[in-house]
């Protein structure tokens, strides 16, 4: 289940890597919970892929291939706010 290896990625921070919106991703997860709308939602810092680097919302139902990527991230991220202001309940976070 994706819930328990995004927790578990988030608790010994390592970095993980996903196909999302047709690109390969490598994020920092920080915070997986529910968003507004129920969807189970992923916060994190995305170092690589689809864009810039950044804060991005990642609905878990819409990532494939999730894996842990090379490497562990340290401390907190530039910008983070633990309380995740897009998510109504949090389930786990860094």
């Amino acid at each position: 289940m994706h819930e328990t290896s995004i927790c578990s990625a988030i608790q010994h921070r390592r970095l993980l890597s996903f196909l999302y919106g047709g690109s390969f991703r490598t994020v920092e997860p920080r915070i997986l919970g529910y968003d507004r709308d129920g969807e189970l939602t992923l916060r994190a810092w995305q170092q690589l892929g689809g864009g810039p680097q950044g804060w991005h919302d990642f609905q878990v139902s819409k990532m494939t291939s999730l894996a842990p990527a090379k490497g562990i991230f340290r401390g907190a991220a530039v910008a983070y706010y633990p309380g995740g202001e897009t998510l109504a309940r949090v389930l786990c976070r860094s």
